[in-house]
């Protein structure tokens, strides 16, 4: 389909657990940090910094979030949403929105739409570059 997302798997850093929770996110001086442990061990945590500022990000608790379950697992057939963490949206209805709203100024940047689908929430963020990731050590 033309104008349908399309969503990919994404693996920021090697050694991932399938499912991880959001513990904390701190949008400051330092810009956008979040912080996830693993679902099945909490020990394992790692650590997203987008050191500047993102363009757009929003938290949503997954009981607000069961259409959109129900939505990918019937376009894709399975339910490895369960089951991962990370994803990249392709011809993202969130980026066609920030770019109506900013009246097409965020269609002159290089977004990306990517998507911590956690076991808790989710958290959809826009931004123009990589972020840094990596495995706190306790």
């Amino acid at each position: 389909m033309k104008n349908s997302e399309y969503w990919e798997n994404w693996d920021p850093i090697e050694g991932l657990e399938a499912k991880y929770y959001i513990d904390s996110i701190n949008d400051g001086v330092n810009g956008l940090e979040i912080i996830l442990s693993g679902a099945k061990d909490n020990a394992k945590r790692i650590k997203f910094i987008f050191s500047n500022s993102v363009e757009s990000y929003k938290r949503t608790d997954e009981t607000y979030r069961q259409e959109l379950l129900f939505i990918l697992q019937r376009q894709y057939q399975t339910d490895i949403f369960a089951h991962r963490t990370f994803f990249k949206v392709k011809n993202s209805p969130y980026l066609r929105w920030l770019s109506e709203e900013s009246e097409g100024i965020a269609d002159d940047r290089p977004l990306q739409h990517l998507v911590i689908l956690a076991a808790d929430s989710s958290l959809d963020i826009i931004s123009t570059y990589e972020q840094e990731v990596y495995f706190l050590k306790d």
